[in-house]
């Protein structure tokens, strides 16, 4: 195998994959598989055993073939290189290495069998094909509340379901809870959950153009593709609870305030609440002013009052001030809308 290829779009391609490999029962999984696919392109994957991704990438192929490098490696190697086109190669004349030439620069690299590494199952499940854009911003309204808990592994992904001629996102940690869901006349019906570390690299490779293709065989794998680009993982094997069935019924009183101004709010608030049992703020909002105190009887007291668009009874909650955080609130645009349930009957 003999390719020569940009630099830059050789480093962009393998920090698309780079997190995505690396199993400590299986050492061929610390290299990345290099396979021509034609004369103009050549495949990068990589694997961690349970998430597999792979990209197309553009380049002059001298010799078709393919090898596997050490993929922490060839990274630094490629970073460090300044020539604007490098080239890699390998062949049984190299003794088992692969050789990487960047102007003056020689890199050599031990190699592994290309027959040893692992080949990703077929995922034979339904597809459907949802704008990049749409699925990225679905799992980022919601990514932010999955759980990090390992006990509770059904919370540790972002549930994605179809109902109604919608696709919704959930996640939840317990405490926080966060839904999302876009129109969608596809036929597709599904209900999985996707472990966070596959929508970690979901929202750091999929693109503001373009349509993603989504095949789901239910609670084993999905597989998500793009016309360079594929990223397949493991499922989640449990079910999450019916959160359509399960959610509070809404009221007509919405109140909507700004996001930065309620964090704030909130911060401020929260001086006093540290001291506090409960660590809780008790939020008023009533004709035009949301009103925010936080009282520890023993040692201090806060007040903050800011304005809010509102027009209705007056309306109390308690909150837990490290919850909404402001980056928990980035996704939503300028204006925050709260929506206030009532209590329980």
């Amino acid at each position: 195998m003999k390719i020569a290829i940009e630099r830059t779009a050789f480093a962009n391609a393998l920090t698309k994959i780079k997190d995505s490999s690396g199993n400590q029962t299986s050492p061929i999984t610390n290299n990345v598989k290099v396979e021509t696919v034609d004369d103009e392109s050549v495949r990068l994957t990589a694997t961690n055993l349970d998430t597999t991704i792979s990209t197309v990438v553009r380049c002059q192929v001298r010799e078709p073939g393919a090898t596997t490098v050490p993929l922490k490696l060839v990274v630094q190697m490629v970073a460090a290189l300044t020539a604007s086109v490098v080239e890699l190669s390998c062949d049984e004349r190299t003794n088992g290495k692969a050789k990487l030439v960047g102007g003056d620069v020689k890199y050599s690299l031990v190699t592994m069998p290309v027959a040893d590494f692992p080949v990703q199952a077929e995922v034979s499940g339904q597809a459907f094909r949802i704008g990049q854009a749409t699925l990225r911003d679905l799992i980022s309204r919601t990514a932010y509340a999955v759980s990090d808990d390992k006990t509770r592994l059904t919370f540790t992904g972002v549930n994605l379901f179809t109902n109604g001629g919608f696709v919704y996102s959930v996640a939840t940690d317990g405490r926080r809870f966060a839904i999302a869901c876009s129109k969608h006349e596809g036929e597709a019906s599904f209900n999985v959950i996707v472990p966070n570390c596959t929508i970690r690299l979901l929202r750091s490779v999929l693109e503001s153009d373009g349509e993603v293709s989504v095949r789901i065989d239910e609670r084993v794998a999905a597989r998500f593709e793009t016309d360079r680009l594929s990223l397949q993982s493991k499922l989640i094997d449990d079910e999450f609870p019916n959160v359509i069935e399960r959610m509070p019924r809404i009221t007509a009183k919405v109140a909507e305030v700004g996001r930065n101004e309620f964090v704030d709010a909130l911060r401020q608030a929260s001086v006093t609440s540290a001291s506090v049992g409960e660590n809780c703020v008790t939020i008023t909002v009533s004709n035009g002013v949301v009103r925010l105190v936080s009282t520890d009887k023993e040692v201090s007291d806060s007040e903050v009052i800011f304005p809010v668009k509102y027009d209705g009874d007056e309306y109390t909650f308690r909150m837990n001030p490290k919850f909404p955080k402001r980056t928990d609130l980035r996704e939503f645009g300028r204006d925050l809308t709260k929506t206030l349930f009532p209590k329980a009957e």
